[in-house]
C-alpha cells in the first residue's frame, strides 16, 4: 500500500514525472473507466499544462478501461493515424 511503501508507489507514478514528457502525447479516456478515472485524467491534464506540455485528450463518453465498441474503435484508429501522421511529418 501507499502508506507501507511511499517511495514505490512515488517511482511509479507517471503524474510525478510529467515534466520528463517529450514529443507529442495522446491521451485515451474510456469517461466510464473504473480503474482509470476522468478524475485521474484531470489530474495528469493539469499537471502536464502546468509544465508546458502539450497532449490531445479523446474521450469517450460510452467506453470504460478499452476501447471495445466498433464506432468508437473507428475514431479512436482514425485519430492515432492522424496524431502518428502529424508527429512523424513534423520532425
Amino acid at each position: 500500500t501507499p502508506e507501507q511503501v511511499p517511495e514505490r508507489y512515488h517511482e511509479r507514478s507517471p503524474i510525478n514525472f510529467v515534466q520528463n514528457v517529450k514529443g507529442r502525447l495522446m491521451i485515451v479516456q474510456g469517461m466510464q473507466d473504473p480503474n482509470v478515472t476522468p478524475e485521474n485524467v484531470r489530474t495528469v491534464a493539469d499537471a502536464l499544462q502546468r509544465e508546458g506540455v502539450e497532449y490531445e485528450l479523446l474521450a469517450f463518453e460510452d467506453e470504460g478501461h478499452g476501447i471495445s465498441r466498433p464506432k468508437n474503435q473507428k475514431t479512436l484508429y482514425l485519430r492515432l493515424q492522424e496524431f502518428f501522421k502529424s508527429a512523424f511529418s513534423a520532425q
